[in-house]
C-alpha cells in the first residue's frame, strides 16, 4: 500500500502519517527494512513483537538499540478534591 492509502485507511491525512512514522522512528519503534526507489519499507523494532523461542530473539535484537521508554510518574489513584472541583469547572 502506498502511504497515501495507508492514511486513508486509518482516517488521517498523508501529512499526519508522515509525521507519525518520523516520530515512531525517531524513538526506534519502526525501522526501515529497505525499499525499492522512493519507496521506503519498515518494521517494527523486535522489541515489541517477536514470535520464536527465547533464543532466536536474543539472535534477533543482537543488532539493535533498544527503543527509549519514556514514562512518566504515575499520578496518584486518590486525587484531592481541589483537583476533582477543577476538572468540574
Amino acid at each position: 500500500m502506498t502511504g497515501a492509502d495507508i492514511a486513508k485507511e486509518l482516517g488521517m491525512s498523508p501529512d499526519s502519517l508522515g509525521r507519525t512514522v518520523k516520530f515512531l522512528k525517531k524513538h526506534r519503534l519502526l525501522v526501515e527494512a529497505g525499499g525499492i526507489g522512493r519507496t521506503t519499507f519498515y518494521r517494527t523494532t523486535p522489541y515489541l513483537a517477536f514470535i520464536g523461542t527465547g533464543f532466536e530473539h536474543r539472535e534477533a535484537v543482537k543488532e539493535w538499540n533498544p527503543p527509549e521508554w519514556n514514562v512518566g510518574e504515575p499520578r496518584s489513584p486518590r486525587r484531592k478534591k481541589a483537583d476533582k472541583e477543577d476538572d468540574l469547572s
